[in-house]
């Protein structure tokens, strides 16, 4: 073959190949449009591009734009409160964690109300709390326990008759599955706040729920032992004297 023959024919499978190409992405392109007809004649509505999370978005975080991608999706699948601006995403810090791929939306932003009541005279304080050592995760706000700390082979009770606040296992949750319990929050002296936090970063902390009962023989013995050392320092009057005996005869 001459040369020029053979440029021809590299010309004519370059043409070839562009029109396969073509073909072959217009068939994607089709492909495409056909499914998101399909996603629009299934759940009506539009799409909307929305910006979701490139990775997981810790609290507290300070959003930039590299945390964050563009998907498009059936407007009618948007949860409620989905942020479709960029503008009001960026520089803001979430309350609670964004997982990868979720949609960004108001509530991951919104500080909840505190609800929680201090008794007077006492701190609120929250310490680590696993199932196993918190009545099995019954642990419940009202309750009264007394707290121990147990280290290596020795165990000490650090507070005692202490009220449960919260815990991280909210009312709502119940019935949603098993939850493994992992804070409490007590109602503690402020003189006891410091050994509290102390001993939570050493020691394994228990919660225990005394009995009603234990509790009433505990204050029984309380007052049999008040009133024995009463007794004890209360005088004893003196004997008569034989010789006073013998006088009054």
């Amino acid at each position: 073959m001459s040369k020029r023959t053979n440029m021809m024919a590299a010309i004519i499978c370059a043409v070839v190949a562009a029109v396969l190409s073509f073909a072959y992405l217009s068939g994607l392109r089709g492909e495409a449009k056909a499914a998101q007809d399909e996603v629009l004649e299934k759940y009506g509505g539009q799409l909307v591009d929305v910006y979701v999370a490139r990775g997981d978005i810790e609290p507290g975080h300070v959003i930039s734009a590299s945390d964050l991608e563009l998907k498009t999706s059936a407007a009618h699948l948007l949860p409620d409160g989905a942020i479709v601006e960029l503008d009001r995403v960026v520089g803001r810090k979430p309350t609670s964690i964004i997982c990868k791929g979720e949609v960004c939306v108001e509530r991951r932003f919104e500080t909840a109300p505190s609800t929680l009541e201090v008794p007077a005279g006492t701190a609120a304080l929250s310490l680590p709390a696993k199932t196993v050592q918190a009545l099995g995760g019954a642990l419940k706000e009202g309750m009264k326990v007394d707290v121990y700390a147990s280290g290596g082979s020795s165990t000490t009770a650090i507070a005692r008759d202490v009220s449960v606040l919260a815990t991280s296992v909210s009312d709502e949750s119940e019935g949603k599955g098993a939850q493994s319990l992992e804070w409490v929050t007590l109602a503690v002296p402020p003189e006891s706040v410091q050994e509290l936090v102390a001993a939570s970063e050493k020691t394994k902390l228990c919660f225990v729920l005394p009995s009603d009962t234990g509790g009433q023989n505990a204050r029984s013995e309380s007052r049999s032992s008040a009133d024995g050392e009463r007794g004890a320092k209360r005088p004893q009057s003196a004997a008569p004297s034989a010789s006073g005996e013998r006088r009054a005869a």
